[in-house]
């Protein structure tokens, strides 16, 4: 050990007795090193997280048709048969009449008793038959209920500061395996016009566990092509006796990129997009048609005017429905639907009526899951 005197010089210490000092800072190389590490894993955990969480999405989007097609089963076991698509029974007068206004309220209106909306139904009661409706600026329609609006669905946002404060839908009721207008006698699925043919339990031959009953529907965003947000219009008017247009004709209208050619709904006053009014039960609105499988487009003369309402999700691949026995399923967009050239009057007895047809569904396992009484033992697989 040296001497203390021969470390000092004068009142300081020489270099050989001074202390080290310890290198605590990183080099700009190891920086660059740890932050491209950090960057390989966030990139390799972020889709991982995405997943969890479109995963969370898709399990309450489930949840919320379980709750409605159990409340559709409620309303059921109170008047013995299943809302209405449109012209709800229990919104008509002493005389069986749908007139001021009381035809157009959705089937969504009649289950608010049945979703722990009761004081949101004792509000629209008074308003039925007034001469109040559906796409009137007031309280009823004017509420958010989550439990109408699919977590994934991204066009919710929005809607209401577009359309009058009115919220919309993620969730329509089935219409059946036909292309028919929304006020149209007939019934093929569960959902039709209530004053012709109420639909109960009883009148699903095809079996409960084999037929839908409500399906998602991608809420419509004002001015997009993207198939399923926007709305394929001008394509005629498939009125009965006058043209009979085939689904592949819907389907011709995608272009590049799944994106819409041609006009589209929209935007203008009315710009009529799928789920904008969850208390209306015009087609576009509240209605599915089992025509064309999930995630193909909608279209239609115009959103208003004989809408063929598709099926569709931002769920990777598929929809989630809810079956008529109150289970739910996720059915694949490559389900077979049959063949789309193919029109109502290629498959009817009566050319004159081809919407009277009563047999089974020419849309497929799709459409033969969506018609309840065509006769198909048809299960999904």
């Amino acid at each position: 050990m040296q001497p203390v005197t021969q470390c000092r010089s004068r009142f300081r210490l020489t270099a050989s007795c001074r202390p080290r000092r310890l290198r605590l800072a990183f080099t700009l190389v190891e920086l660059l090193v740890v932050i491209a590490i950090i960057g390989v894993l966030v990139a390799l955990l972020l889709p991982a997280v995405q997943a969890a969480r479109e995963a969370a999405r898709r399990t309450q989007c489930t949840n919320n048709l379980k709750q409605l097609a159990l409340a559709c089963h409620n309303f059921h076991d109170t008047y013995q048969q299943f809302p209405s698509a449109v012209r709800q029974p229990i919104w008509a007068d002493a005389n069986g009449g749908f007139g001021s206004g009381r035809d157009r309220w959705s089937y969504l209106t009649v289950l608010l008793p049945y979703i722990e909306q009761q004081p949101l139904y004792d509000q629209l009661v008074p308003h039925i038959g007034t001469g109040t409706r559906p796409w009137t600026n007031f309280s009823v329609t004017q509420t958010r209920i989550d439990g109408f609006i699919c977590p994934s669905d991204a066009g919710a946002g929005s809607v209401a500061d577009q359309n009058g404060g009115k919220y919309p839908t993620s969730y329509h009721c089935n219409r059946g395996d036909m292309w028919v207008t929304h006020t149209a006698q007939e019934v093929r699925g569960v959902f039709g016009s209530g004053q012709h043919f109420p639909t109960s339990t009883a009148t699903i031959n095809d079996g409960t566990s084999n037929t839908f009953l409500l399906g998602e529907v991608k809420i419509g965003i004002l001015g997009s092509r993207r198939v399923g947000e926007g709305f394929a219009s001008g394509i005629g008017h498939p009125g009965w006796g006058t043209s009979y247009l085939a689904p592949s004709q819907c389907l011709a209208r995608v272009g590049p990129d799944r994106t819409l050619t041609g006009d589209i709904q929209g935007p203008g006053a009315n710009p009529w997009l799928a789920g904008w009014r969850w208390a209306d039960a015009h087609s576009i609105y509240t209605q599915w048609h089992v025509v064309l499988p999930p995630n193909a487009p909608s279209c239609g003369n115009s959103g208003e005017a004989w809408a063929l309402v598709t099926a569709s999700s931002y769920h990777p691949g598929g929809v989630n429905v809810a079956m008529a026995d109150g289970s739910t399923r996720f059915v694949s967009e490559t389900i077979d639907a049959g063949d789309p050239s193919l029109s109502e009057v290629d498959f009817a007895q009566n050319p004159a009526r081809p919407q009277d047809y009563g047999g089974p569904s020419l849309r497929g396992v799709w459409g033969a899951l969506g018609s309840s009484r065509g006769g198909e033992s048809v299960q999904l697989p």
